[in-house]
């Protein structure tokens, strides 16, 4: 988190044939990428008066793009150590740990764990290895749905690796590549635990402070540190604090075949401008970075976003459902422009706090340092249109959608043998919508407004690849067509 890192080093953060799984986003069915200039779509601009009007969104299941990873965030310590004051004192019942757990893993459907590490001198992965057993727990939910629990680390470069004036030592990246290889084995030995991603620095570009010489260097040792000891963790680069920064950092990394070896997949944090404020600037930086992992054959994450620090942060009012808006239309664009496979919330529970905000799918409110409850912010329902129905494994294909006011994106799910379709409508007002180029059959309707929290609608039917729904106003909808 932009200059919150070292703090945040703290934190344990860290799919019958023919169906397919549709997500309404906004795409261009010929590039399945939205234009470079985007129209506002918040109420600021809002449909016009007068009868429904109607949109047409037309989908193409030829057209295909990247394959969903999944979406994470970090399984922070119930009493949310490194944010308040309370930090360390456990005071939260276990009747409510399983039901954030349950909320978390089993209704949401979270699949990934993702935790910063810093350096340590003396090896270590400590904070990993002290939930490691509440992590077996939101393994255990996953593992009934069909997935399995993902785990991405982040590495913090600490002072030890550093001279006098903040850069690297000559022997930093050795000391450093040994530590992550070291420590990966350890969790694999006692816990069983088999890192998927490591991503090297935890946002060079911001508290992270390492060159892109050096964010190379890094790369270069760890890789062949990795290999030696026979781990299979992928690499990833290079989690940059916006997604701007991110081809300054990768370009001499991703041209030097001695360092591509190692890199899998591009990482960013999103703290630039939220997507329902159509930054042009960010689609740009974002179309950056899907161009670069189409053209090493690398794959794309977006994996840390939170209130605290957005460029426009006006607009991330805590609570509130504007916010909840906004990080549905930023999963959209992140999904959509960038190709992104996985997509992170910074944290998964935490404490109410002022410098963070909401910024946990699970809020967990403290008194004098005692536990009272949990509770469900607005941006739980609007992200879980997602994260609880576009599962690892389907892919994204081509979709448009006629009208400005509506985002549009479509998945296809073979593993589940699903159609889903999720649909954001910015507009102040109901649309009237004409989907084609659907698999036919029934459809279920999930739907989150303003005033309803993903609602069971009435099925549609599809028939000769079309049907027609209602979007209210300010809403996203997920269609869930097949089994």
């Amino acid at each position: 988190m932009k200059k919150r890192a070292l703090v945040t080093s703290r934190w344990v953060t860290r799919r019958k044939r023919g169906a397919a799984l549709l997500v309404l986003t906004w795409v261009l069915a010929g590039c399945g990428c939205n234009p470079t200039t985007s129209p506002t779509v918040t109420p600021d601009n809002p449909s016009p008066p007068g009868p429904t009007p109607s949109v047409t969104v037309s989908i193409d299941q030829s057209q295909k793009f990247q394959t969903v990873e999944g979406f994470g965030a970090g399984l922070a310590r119930w009493s949310g150590a490194g944010g308040h004051g309370c930090a360390g004192k456990d005071t939260v019942p276990d009747s409510n740990k399983t039901k954030i757990l349950d909320y978390l893993y089993t209704d949401l459907g979270l699949t990934s764990e993702r935790a910063i590490l810093g350096y340590q001198s003396g090896g270590g992965f400590g904070v990993v290895e002290l939930i490691a057993p509440i992590l077996a727990q939101a393994a255990q939910r996953i593992q009934t749905k069909g997935d399995q629990l993902a785990y991405n680390l982040v590495g913090f470069i600490t002072n030890p690796l550093r001279d006098s004036n903040g850069r690297l030592l000559s022997t930093g990246a050795a000391s450093y590549a040994n530590w992550a290889a070291n420590g990966l084995t350890t969790l694999i030995n006692q816990y069983g635990i088999v890192v998927n991603r490591w991503s090297i620095v935890n946002e060079p570009d911001g508290m992270g402070n390492i060159t892109p010489p050096e964010l190379k260097q890094l790369v270069s040792a760890t890789g062949a540190a990795f290999r030696n000891a026979g781990l299979t963790t992928q690499i990833a680069v290079p989690q940059s604090v916006v997604v701007g920064q991110a081809q300054n950092y990768v370009t001499s990394i991703l041209s030097d075949p001695s360092t591509l070896k190692y890199v899998h997949q591009l990482d960013y944090h999103e703290y630039d401008y939220d997507a329902s404020r159509g930054q042009s600037t960010d689609v740009k930086g974002r179309h950056a970075v899907r161009d670069l992992a189409m053209q090493y054959g690398l794959t794309v994450a977006q994996r840390e976003t939170s209130t605290d620090v957005k460029q426009n942060q006006s607009t991330f009012w805590d609570g509130t459902y504007d916010q909840a808006m906004a990080w549905a239309n930023d999963v959209m664009t992140d999904m959509v422009e960038a190709n992104a496979a996985a997509w992170d919330l910074i944290l998964a529970n935490y404490a109410r706090t002022d410098r963070v905000g909401l910024s946990s799918y699970i809020v967990m409110n403290y008194s004098n340092c005692v536990y009272r409850n949990f509770t469900i912010p607005p941006h739980y329902w609007t992200l879980r249109q997602f994260v609880k129905f576009v599962r690892p494994g389907a892919v994204r294909i081509a979709a448009s959608s006629s009208s400005g006011h509506v985002r549009v994106g479509a998945f296809a799910d073979t593993k589940r043998q699903q159609t889903i379709l999720v649909v954001i409508n910015n507009a102040s007002g109901s649309f009237s919508a004409s989907f084609t180029g659907v698999p036919n059959g029934l459809a279920s309707v999930i739907q989150t407004t303003a005033a309803q929290n993903g609602i069971q609608q009435p099925q549609v039917t599809a028939q000769n690849g079309q049907f027609t729904a209602n979007l209210p106003a300010r809403s996203v909808t997920t269609f869930v067509l097949g089994p």
